[in-house]
């Protein structure tokens, strides 16, 4: 009784190994797992489940791994975005009862009739404020005109509307200045309240961010604040929606506009705003804010700015409108 090598390489060892079965070996032994080789074809699935047992059950774990990881990072991103908000409502009530303990000590005194304990801009001197009259243009807000007025007809401006709480005189010009000029920036508060009371009374109340027309650095050097960004905090902060304060920004230091007529505005701001980051702005409605409003110049060219970048539309408000 002879013993037979059971090994494949016995039938390579074998001087009488015919060619056939050389040939099946070879195809046992070199075709990828899962394949045979058939005659005119490379490879034909054989079957799509034949991996090993182990290699199987690694996958699976896998598979299960990263499933519990996406579950626990969007359970993370859930509890995050409730701990914001609970932060901003903690903030809110913090700061609303910080107000009103400094103003039981140190109580407000409207700046005009020093009358107290009535907020900086006292209930009777907000009544002497006069609203825009109507009619007025339906699209820059421009009063004495019903429909369109004639800048509006003759070129479409860029922003959707533009609405503000009243004339630039009286009250609300002493207060703007004093608020621009004198550096009573205490006054933003009262003032934007004012915008956003005003706002519920626009075309529209649905935006997704906030933004203050800039003024360039240089000038804000020199001022120390931006009147429009004090003014876009107040109403972020009381209506809820974002505020995007760098969004925007002055490229080019112009001269002042108070000065200039309409052609000379129209220039003076051309191409002097700019949208560092774009993706900041796609897709968004854009509530833009400015203390005065003339001829929409300034806000026509921050508005072509933001479009130019991707936002959706553009809106926006001011406190006076100098006709």
């Amino acid at each position: 009784m002879h013993w037979r090598d059971p090994s494949p390489d016995r039938l390579l060892r074998t001087p009488h190994t015919s060619a056939s079965a050389l040939a099946a070996l070879s195809l046992k032994l070199f075709q990828p797992a899962g394949y045979i080789l058939t005659p005119g074809r490379r490879r034909v699935n054989e079957a799509p489940n034949s991996l090993p047992e182990a290699l199987q059950a690694g996958m699976r774990q896998t598979a299960r791994e990263k499933a519990l990881v996406k579950t626990r990072l969007a359970s993370s991103k859930t509890r995050s975005a409730e701990s914001a908000g609970w932060c901003s409502a903690m903030r809110s009530e913090l700061r609303e009862l910080l107000e009103s303990i400094l103003e039981l000590v140190y109580p407000k005194k409207c700046f005009a009739c020093e009358c107290i304990g009535h907020g900086y801009i006292c209930p009777q001197c907000l009544e002497d404020i006069r609203p825009i009259p109507e009619p007025f243009c339906r699209i820059c807000g421009e009063p004495g005109f019903d429909g369109l007025c004639p800048s509006c007809t003759q070129k479409t401006p860029a922003f959707t509307w533009a609405r503000a709480v009243g004339l630039f005189d009286g009250i609300l010009r002493d207060a703007i200045h004093k608020l621009k000029y004198e550096g009573q920036t205490y006054l933003a508060q009262d003032l934007g309240l004012l915008l956003a009371r005003h706002l519920e009374n626009s075309p529209s109340q649905k935006f997704d961010a906030v933004v203050p027309v800039p003024i360039h650095r240089k000038r804000e050097r020199q001022r120390g604040f931006n009147q429009s960004q004090l003014l876009a905090k107040q109403i972020s902060e009381r209506t809820g929606t974002p505020l995007l304060e760098r969004a925007l920004v002055r490229t080019i230091h112009t001269r002042p506009q108070v000065d200039l007529g309409r052609e000379a505005r129209l220039l003076n701001v051309e191409n002097a705003f700019a949208v560092p980051n774009p993706q900041k702005v796609q897709g968004l409605r854009i509530l833009l804010i400015d203390d005065v409003m003339t001829t929409g110049a300034t806000c026509n060219a921050a508005s072509t700015a933001l479009l130019a970048a991707g936002a959706r539309s553009v809106a926006v408000m001011t406190l006076a409108r100098q006709p």
